[in-house]
Parts: structure tokens; C-alpha cells; sequence
């Protein structure tokens, strides 16, 4: 069918099906005439031709109820046995009546009946018809589920402005919610298994073997025995599949630029943003009016890109991308699409919403030296707390631009869903006018901190004329140095660390302080591979987080710094030998710097990494990589666990202490040392009490002594760091409470100026009888530009004789633009000749001398 109908209300009338089809045409012949009165009509209506006869098939010689029952694509003329319109007349006029019923109703009986009727243009009226096909089977679809089909994203909501040459569209983020549930389209989910089961044999070959040798001849007697099992195996599985329901979701957003404001013509994709998800080009089963059939083919161009939430226009995509024309008129929309893999279709986009644009000078603005372009940067200054997060500015729409002052804060709680989560969210706020201008922000880095999505940081809001970006700092140690000696405090501080390709330091130059006896120390790995520092924190981390980690488990690490103290008190248990040994070294999670009051001791464990199990923790017998040569020996590599409780102090540290002293065996038992996690810092088993921090840690003497000479370790330098020396480790800090960035873009804002009416223009102008705007022959256009955007306008136009011809009142707030038709007071089109315009401001007048062409033009005088 090309039509559906569905009946509500009357028990009797649901789900109607069209019962007849039938047609008549202008023609004087009185078998395909139009009707004359309603006995005719009710013939045509119970498909009967209109004087009661049967309709016959003209291939069959079958009566029918359906004019033209057949398949018109089977159609090859009239000796065929397909009856097409085509076989009785030729193309023209045509009416026709689709009819459901009789039906019987009482009176006081009342019926809604609602139907539809498609249209497909595809060309030719063949591939038209095919296309009709599609769109039928379809709607045909969409009545079968009662018209349950998944809603469209919503349209965003676009903001434009405009430069010379230039369009800028911002748009909101009420699409990127959007879901809708698909219940057309199944997830085939297995809910039961029914197995058959078959008999089959199994041989079971045994076989004995009997020598006798008789002087030289040897005889072999072998006898086989076969056992026949009978099993059971399985010769089928049959599943049963219940559909679930799939569902559409957000997945970017597209813009396109088109030929008219109705959508009609030529139209262009002129952009497309979407998630880092790994969805990029969507593909779909789609009807080809070009080919006439079904082709797969690309319907979405993602790309990875990251959502963007403005576009900067400056090429006509529909002209061969040629510079955008001050003061003419484009046409441009921005769409949401949704995607689902087990869609038919697999996307929807927003219904166009096309704006009619034109490039233009601005009023009452200018730019000076210092105005900033769109896409500059600006970046805002960390004006409260320690983090090592950044904020930066880009410039979208330098005329939005004020000179007020902004702030970004931060919070920690987040209400998504009627739920209160401590996602660090941020706010932006104009401190001069107090206004919030965004609230509940936690994108950073272009990750969306609530559900974990890469969005990229153009989908942060855009106001005043420019777009926030926070970034926190990624997850990582940001420095290894030494804070003391045996002397004391370290003036400036000293490197620890070695970028793992022999420079010293990590940045800093006052090395030769670190130690008073002239070594120094590097805190390394105790790998053998000479890892580069971005591998080094993953490497010493990978259990935090959990095993197996390879990415490492800085997140958990971070914000807290660390310290290794050689006060020469402390304790480390050898994991070789299972005790406690006494070692110069203490390790302290130190939390903030700031804050002494929230330090707690760890707990070190020793592996002898010289393979003597002489039960110390001392220099092995290799060479570290962290240099060339065999001079730079380094210590046994050791873990470091931490008490789950994490109080501040030393309980922590003696209650594992204690654990490991009742149970030296324990190893993993319960209450005894575990020193891994599950994913995300759970403990590992029930009883835990501790849990990895760090591991495969040590410290190197660089260029200390030859560990081949025949007297090390007595040749080396220092055996151990010196008493007194304290080791830091600090990690990047993220975005908190307690930091705060501030910025101004006044400096970048260009100048407010007085509105001048001595820029007013009139285009084309003169005019040739052709504006490149207009649609038709009828649709005459000039259009005045520079027109003041606020308060009176009037526009006189006078010929030269002094006569008023037209009068426009210009009273389009926000617009500098009006057009004239070319007619007069009386709308009818002026004669070819000069005009005067006379515009009338607030802030003045101006007066231009317009030339009019116009096209000849015929009038029928009846």
C-alpha cells in the first residue's frame, strides 16, 4: 500500500486496511471522467468504475477492486501482462480515491481516523517509484509498532555574528544528552539453549602380542580386541533469541550551508564534530535516487575530532570555497546526529533550523591594533592554590568581548541525576557583574570527569565572546630532589633523579650540594633497561592501581608527595629471609608539603638483589644503566606498602610491623603483608591491612666506583647516602578548592564607537535588472546596509522629480539590512531611472543616488 490508516476510538475501526483503489482523470470520455454526482463517487469509492461496473484488469481480464493491482516496474507495454496507468492513457491529469470501509456505526457514535500518504521524488518516475517502495515499507514499519520510533536529537540552538567576510556560529549543549530508546531495531539476546543429543559409536582398540623364538626363527602372535561404546554427543543446539531493545545516542554534531532558506537545492556539509569514541564514518543501507536502488554508503564523516561548539566561516562551500561576500546573503544550519550500530537507519540527525546570514561591518564596534582574531589564545593567571592546572581563553567573537573580569573556581560537589558525587567540577564567574556565566563544569583536558569521555575542549561552553578551557595536569612525578644533608637544609635544594640517558637532576644544576661527602645519588629503578622518564613512573606504579597495571597507578598516588629520610632508625622487612633487618632509611608519605600534620610512615620490604642472602640491604654487585661504564652501583631494590588506613604518624607503620613479626610466614596470609590491590585501591583479600605503593625502587651512586674492581665495594665513593639526607618525590597537583584563575579580555576587546550614518551603502547599485539573491523573475532586490541596529530608520525613496515612490521603515532590532522590492507605495514594480534614498537616523542622515534597470516587463491590458 502507498497509504496507511489507523482507526481510534471505534472498537470496529482499528487497524484499517484500504479496501479499494481507484482513479478518473479530465477527459471527455465518459468511462475515466470526473464524477457528477455522489452515486458516482460512492462507486468509485467501493471500487466499481463510477456507473457500477466491475474494474476490469486490462492483463488479467480479472475484475479488481485496485486499479493498477500490478508491479510497474515489470512493466514493458501494453502487450504485457502488467496493467499499468501507462496502458490506457497517456501522462496528465490524474485524481484517485483510496477507500477503507464500509463500516457500520450507531448513532452518536463518533471515529478518529488518521492516515498518511507518502511521497518519493527520485528523479525518473521509475526510480521515483522504487523509492516509494522504501519509503513505504518504512511507514509500513513505523504503523506495525504503533509509531513508537525513536525520537531525532533536539536542534541546538545556534548563535551567529558576523565580520567582514566572516560568519561565526556558536551553538548550546542541549543535544549532547540526548538518548532515545529504539524499539524497532533488537539486540538479539540468547535467553534459553535446546540441545539435541545423538548416539554414536566409540572404538575402543586393545591389543597383546606374543614372542616365541625357536633357534633363529622368531614368532610374533598379535591379537586384537575391540570394545564398541555407545555415547551420547551433541547434534544440535538450538538458541531462542529475545530481542532487547538498542537504543540512539548522541554522537556529534554537523553543519551544513545550503542554497535557499526553505532547504530547497543545493546544500553542503561543511563541517562535522564528533566524540573521540572510535565512531567515525557511519555507514548505511540507503535508497540512491542516482542509482535507483539500495546502495551502502557513507551517511556520517566523523572523525575522532572531539565535539566543537563554534565554527568560523569565511569560504562559500557551495562556490568553490571562493571568500565570503560582505553584506550577501548565506544560508547556513547546524544539526545533532545520533547514532545506534542496530538502527535501520543507523543515525538521526536534528531537524534544519537555517539561519540566513550575511557577513557585514559592524556598527557600532571597530577593531584596533590590540583586537583579538578569533582562535587566539590567552591564558589566565593562577591567581589562588598550588595546582599544576592552567586555564586558557579562546577568542571566538572579539565584538562580544567586555572589559569585565572573570574567575574560574573550583567545587567538589556535582549533582547529576539527583545524585551528589566529589567530581571536581569548575565555574566561571564575571566577578564585575557577579554573574555565574557556567556552573558544574567537569570537563578537563577535554575529558568529561563524570562519565570518563574524551569530548575535547571545544565542547566547553562559549560566553561573552569567548571560550574556558581547564586543564588539569596529567598524572605524573614533577620532581626528585634532596631537601637535606648531613649539614642540614640544602640551600636552592639538589637533584635526585637522571632523565635515564646520563644528564643529572631533572632540571636542577646544584648537584655537587647534594651529599657533603661528594657522591651522588639518583633515585632509580631497578631495571635493567635504561628507562626513559615517561616509563619510569608507570614502571614503579604498575601494581598501584592494582596487577597487572601496565599503564601504571599514578592516579593514585596523586596529590600526595613522598619523602626517604636516612635518619639511620629505621626498619625494613627482608623478604628473602623473612624478619626485619635495621636500615638507615625511613619512608613518609609527606601529603601536602605544607601540612606536617598529615604525614604517616611506610613500610619498605627488601629483596637482596646481589643473590648472596647475606641479609643486608646494600650495594649489589652490577652496574645501574643510568650511565655508561661500570661505575655506578646501586642499591638492593625494595617495595613500599603503606597501612590501608592511612592515619597520620607511625601506627600505621608499627601495626604492619606487628602483623609481619606475629606471622613472619604469613606472606599474603591474613593480617599479614599483601602488598597488591585490586583495581582502583580495594584491598586484595579479606584481613588486608596494607597495600603497594611503590616497587622496584632503589637509589644509584652515579659515577660512584668500578663495581668490577677487585675491592668493591670499598673502592666506591659512598656505600650508602649519608645520614641526614632526605629524598623527595612530589607529583603534579591537580585542580582543587582551594585554586582559583582570573583573567581579563579587556585589553583584547576592541573599541564600542558611536553609530555613524555616513557608512550607509545601497547594493547592487547601479542595478542591472539582477541581484545575485534573487530566486524568480518577480523577486526584485536592493538592499541598504550599515543601518543603524537599534532605535527609528526611515527610508524615502524620491525619483528625480521629487515624487515619493517608496517608504521603508527600518525596525528590524539587531539588523542592519533592509531590502527594497523595486515597487512603489502601490506594489507595483518601478520604472528603469535614477532614485534619490533618503535614510533617516537618530544619529543623522544620509541621502544616496540609486540606478535603476529594470527587465522588460509585459502587462496584458484585457
Amino acid at each position: 500500500d502507498t497509504a496507511f490508516m489507523y482507526g481510534r476510538s471505534h472498537p470496529g475501526m482499528k487497524n484499517l486496511k484500504m479496501t479499494s483503489f481507484s482513479k478518473y482523470i479530465n477527459t471527455n470520455i465518459y468511462e475515466w471522467s470526473d464524477p457528477n454526482d455522489a452515486v458516482e463517487v460512492y462507486n468509485l469509492m467501493k471500487g466499481l468504475k463510477k456507473d457500477g461496473a466491475d474494474a476490469i484488469n486490462g492483463a488479467t481480464g480479472e475484475a479488481t477492486k485496485f486499479f493498477y493491482p500490478d508491479d510497474p516496474s515489470l512493466n514493458t507495454g501494453v502487450n504485457d501482462d502488467i496493467w499499468a496507468d501507462a496502458d490506457d492513457h497517456i501522462s496528465g491529469d490524474r485524481r484517485f480515491l483510496m477507500n477503507t470501509g464500509p463500516f457500520t456505526m450507531a448513532p452518536g457514535d463518533s471515529q478518529e481516523v488518521v492516515f498518511g500518504i507518502m511521497m518519493a521524488a527520485a528523479g525518473s518516475a521509475f526510480n521515483s517509484f522504487h523509492y516509494l517502495k522504501e519509503v513505504d515499507a518504512l511507514a509500513q514499519l513505523a504503523y506495525d509498532i504503533d509509531f513508537a520510533l525513536p525520537e531525532s536529537p533536539p536542534k541546538p540552538e545556534v548563535t551567529a555574528s558576523s565580520a567582514q567576510e566572516e560568519i561565526i556560529l556558536t551553538w548550546d549543549n542541549s543535544a549532547e544528552s540526548y538518548s532515545a530508546v529504539d524499539v524497532i531495531d533488537k539486540l538479539p539476546v540468547p535467553v534459553s539453549f535446546d540441545t539435541t543429543w545423538v548416539t554414536d559409536i566409540e572404538d575402543v582398540f586393545t591389543s597383546t602380542s606374543d614372542t616365541v623364538i625357536v633357534g633363529t626363527d622368531t614368532t610374533i602372535t598379535v591379537t586384537v580386541d575391540t570394545t564398541y561404546n555407545y555415547i551420547q554427543i551433541v547434534d544440535a543446539i538450538d538458541t531462542t533469541y529475545q530481542g532487547e531493545n538498542t537504543e540512539f545516542v548522541f554522537e556529534g554534531y554537523n553543519v551544513y550551508q545550503l542554497e535557499t532558506l526553505s532547504g530547497t537545492g543545493n546544500s553542503k556539509r561543511v563541517a562535522t564534530y564528533d566524540l573521540v569514541n572510535g565512531v567515525t564514518e557511519i555507514f548505511d543501507d540507503v535508497f540512491d535516487a542516482n542509482f535507483g536502488e539500495t546502495v551502502n554508503r557513507r551517511v556520517q564523516f566523523g572523525s575522532d575530532s572531539g565535539v566543537k561548539r563554534y565554527i568560523q566561516i569565511t569560504t562559500d562551500a557551495l562556490d568553490n570555497n571562493s571568500p565570503l561576500k560582505t553584506n550577501r546573503v548565506y544560508y547556513f544550519a547546524v544539526v545533532a546526529y545520533g547514532y545506534n550500530p542496530y538502527g535501520i537507519p543507523r543515525t538521526l540527525e536534528s531537524p534544519l533550523q537555517i539561519m540566513a546570514l550575511r557577513p557585514s561591518v559592524p556598527t557600532v564596534w571597530a577593531e584596533t591594533d590590540t583586537t583579538a582574531g578569533f582562535g587566539d589564545l590567552l591564558t589566565a593567571t593562577h591567581s589562588e592554590g598550588v595546582s599544576d592546572g592552567s586555564v586558557s581563553i579562546t577568542i571566538i567573537d572579539a565584538a562580544a568581548l567586555t572589559t569585565d573580569d572573570y574567575k574560574v573556581s573550583f567545587s567538589d560537589e556535582l549533582i547529576a541525576d539527583g545524585d551528589t558525587s566529589s567530581v571536581i567540577n569548575w565555574l566561571l564567574t564575571n566577578t564585575t557583574t557577579g554573574d555565574v556565566l557556567v556552573a558544574g563544569n567537569a570537563t578537563q583536558g577535554g575529558v568529561d570527569f563524570v562519565s570518563g569521555v574524551a569530548i575535547g575542549d571545544g565542547a566547553n561552553p562559549i560566553t561573552e565572546g569567548f571560550q574556558v578551557a581547564v586543564a588539569g595536569p596529567p598524572n605524573e612525578f614533577k620532581d626528585f630532589y634532596t631537601t637535606e644533608n648531613a649539614n642540614g637544609a640544602i640551600d636552592g635544594w639538589a637533584g635526585a633523579a637522571a632523565d635515564y640517558y646520563g644528564y643529572p637532576g631533572f632540571g636542577r644544576d646544584n648537584i655537587d650540594n647534594q651529599q657533603t661527602n661528594g657522591s651522588t645519588w639518583f633515585i632509580t629503578t631497578s631495571s635493567s633497561s635504561n628507562y626513559p622518564y615517561e616509563n619510569f613512573f608507570s614502571y614503579v606504579t604498575r601494581y598501584a592501581g592494582g596487577y597487572g597495571n601496565s599503564g601504571g597507578g599514578m592516579q593514585y598516588l596523586v596529590p600526595d608527595d613522598f619523602e626517604f629520610r636516612f635518619t639511620g632508625n629505621g626498619k625494613m622487612w627482608d623478604d628473602d629471609n623473612a624478619v626485619f633487618i635495621d636500615v638507615p632509611m625511613e619512608v613518609w608519605n609527606i601529603g601536602s608539603i605544607t601540612d606536617p600534620a598529615d604525614d604517616f610512615q611506610m613500610l619498605p620490604l627488601f629483596f637482596g638483589t646481589d643473590g648472596n642472602g647475606d641479609g643486608l640491604w646494600n650495594l649489589a654487585v652490577t652496574d645501574h644503566p643510568i650511565s655508561g661504564g661500570d661505575n655506578d652501583p646501586w642499591l638492593d631494590y625494595f617495595y613500599v606498602v603503606e597501612h590501608a588506613d592511612r592515619a597520620p604518624g607511625t601506627a600505621g607503620y608499627q601495626a604492619m610491623i606487628d602483623a609481619l613479626t606475629a606471622d613472619p610466614t604469613s606472606n599474603g596470609a591474613s593480617g599479614g603483608y599483601i602488598w597488591a590491590t585490586g583495581p582502583g585501591l580495594p584491598l586484595a583479600a579479606p584481613g588486608q591491612i596494607t597495600r603497594v605503593v611503590l616497587l622496584n625502587m632503589t637509589f644509584a651512586n652515579w659515577n660512584g666506583g668500578d663495581v668490577t674492581d677487585s675491592t668493591f665495594p670499598a673502592n666506591v665513593d659512598a656505600a650508602m647516602p649519608e645520614t641526614g639526607t632526605v629524598f623527595r618525590m612530589t607529583t603534579t597537583k591537580p585542580n582543587a578548592l582551594s585554586d582559583a584563575f582570573t583573567f581579563n579580555v579587556g585589553s583584547v576587546a576592541g573599541e564600542v564607537i558611536t553609530y555613524s550614518p555616513k557608512a550607509i551603502n545601497a547594493w547592487p547599485n547601479p542595478y542591472f535588472g539582477y541581484n545575485p539573491e534573487e530566486r524568480n523573475p518577480v523577486d526584485n532586490q536592493v538592499q541598504f546596509t550599515h543601518l543603524p541596529e537599534s532605535g527609528s530608520c526611515t527610508i524615502r525613496i524620491f525619483d528625480l522629480s521629487g515624487v515619493n515612490v517608496r517608504n521603508i521603515e527600518h525596525n528590524d532590532a539587531g539588523s542592519q539590512f533592509a531590502v527594497w522590492d523595486l515597487k512603489n507605495n502601490f506594489e507595483l514594480p518601478v520604472g528603469s531611472g535614477m532614485y534619490l534614498a533618503h535614510i533617516e537616523t537618530d544619529e543623522g542622515d544620509k541621502v544616496l543616488k540609486l540606478a535603476v534597470v529594470m527587465t522588460e516587463q509585459r502587462i496584458d491590458v484585457y
